[in-house]
């Protein structure tokens, strides 16, 4: 029942870990506040905090990771590199996608250790590392031993063989296949509530996709069952994107581009790191409206840089209604969020358990609270060893909420035929 807190406290720390980033790179305590505000008024960040999803968990810890690194940067200390790797390490095992945005991170800091440290770059690079694989280590180990290599890089099809490559990777690298996935993740956060100004945003991404010589839709890019589209508010959690927060961004990028002051402070190259990431997760990732959900760590980590764009607009009074202007912006995604909404006839305050957890399948719902009340009969029977076939994008979860409100006595569920390679591994009852 605590599990979605997870990605709840997430956010209050990822908050606490953008303010912390502002005053290291030199921002006020006014910065700081819009810094904070900022990253917590994030719409798929309102929504995420709720839910069970992972993208929250990750931005907290790679937001862990630059504040370290900053840190190390200000003053170098043997515990600090520890503290580094540790935070990359904890941000990698939550989500692969950590790795695309630590990437410009880590080799800012490759560059800023042989620079700044000589000779002792050595040793705090081999804590950085140390620290890094202690934590994923085992993980690695388990990847290596299944699928060959250390991050389980793969694609299974229905017989259980691997097919060595990412079923979200591109397999197009051209200039125009880069510049087609910048436009359509940057495109992916400008619906509007308005279905003809949608259509009018997705007509010109076509038409400038027939300038660059790419389909919009072309295979190589785009995860295939889903075309590009401008997606109107949906107040759903894992395509909503964020008009008012990318415009923050654009503004943000090009305040630090002008304000040359600022380059004697690490924005220019933190806000660069971040613009990389970016360009990466478009290089690497073929496009899927999904994406919005996959980019939350990026819009976290430019709070810094936004908080302190704004604060440095003319009067305070500018600031403040900036962010008070975000804020109600924001509501409506905590109030009729599709899945957990606060108000009206759904509401999670009013609402029984086994509704909510199949606010977004009721089908599936259905056809799990016939089958747990048939095994819940069998398990208090005596019939206490459950086998489930399950396929990969099926939920086991609801299984053990929904059995262990109706049974009695102590069970296990155990995953039988499986299909996939793991089941060569044996079973852990033996």
């Amino acid at each position: 029942e605590l599990a979605n807190f997870v990605q709840w406290f997430s956010m209050i720390g990822a908050a606490i870990g953008v303010s912390l980033i502002t005053r290291q790179m030199g921002g006020g305590p006014r910065a700081q506040l819009y810094s904070a505000a900022a990253s917590m008024v994030i719409p798929m960040g309102v929504m995420q905090a709720t839910s069970t999803q992972t993208d929250y968990v990750t931005a907290f810890w790679l937001v862990c990771f630059a504040f370290w690194m900053l840190q190390l940067m200000s003053g170098a200390r043997l515990w600090t590199a520890v503290a580094v790797g540790a935070s990359l390490g904890r941000a990698a095992l939550t989500k692969a996608t950590a790795y695309i945005f630590a990437v410009p991170f880590v080799a800012w800091l490759g560059i800023w250790l042989l620079r700044r440290v000589g000779t002792r770059a050595v040793q705090y690079g081999a804590l950085i590392t140390a620290s890094f694989l202690l934590i994923n280590a085992g993980c690695y180990a388990r990847n290596m031993s299944l699928y060959g290599n250390p991050v389980g890089i793969v694609r299974e099809n229905p017989n259980g063989k691997q097919i060595q490559a990412a079923v979200v990777a591109n397999t197009l690298f051209t200039p125009a296949a880069l510049a087609s996935n910048v436009v359509r993740n940057v495109s992916i956060h400008l619906g509007t509530p308005f279905p003809k100004v949608n259509q009018f945003l997705q007509d010109g991404v076509q038409a400038l996709h027939g300038l660059m010589g790419i389909s919009v839709n072309d295979p190589r890019t785009t995860w295939i069952p889903t075309p590009f589209q401008v997606l109107g508010i949906r107040f759903n959690e894992d395509t909503d994107g964020d008009l008012l927060g990318l415009l923050l961004i654009f503004f943000s990028i090009g305040y630090v581009l002008r304000h040359v002051r600022l380059t004697r402070q690490p924005w220019l190259p933190y806000a660069a790191c971040l613009v990389g990431g970016f360009l990466i997760f478009c290089f690497y990732l073929r496009y899927q409206p999904f994406n919005t959900r996959l980019e939350l760590p990026l819009f976290v980590l430019f709070a810094p840089v936004i908080g302190e764009a704004v604060a440095q607009i003319g009067t305070a009074w500018i600031g403040r209604a900036i962010m008070l202007v975000l804020a109600l912006a924001a509501l409506p995604w905590l109030a009729f969020n599709t899945t957990r909404p606060l108000v009206g006839p759904q509401s999670v305050l009013t609402t029984s358990r086994p509704v909510m957890l199949f606010r977004g399948a009721v089908i599936q719902g259905t056809a799990y609270l016939r089958g747990t009340q048939v095994v819940a009969q069998q398990i208090n029977r005596g019939c206490n060893q459950v086998g489930i076939d399950i396929g990969s994008n099926d939920w086991e979860y609801p299984l053990w909420v929904l059995l262990g409100e109706e049974t009695k006595e102590p069970f296990t569920l155990e995953h039988v035929l499986v299909q996939n390679s793991s089941n060569r591994l044996p079973y852990p009852s033996g």
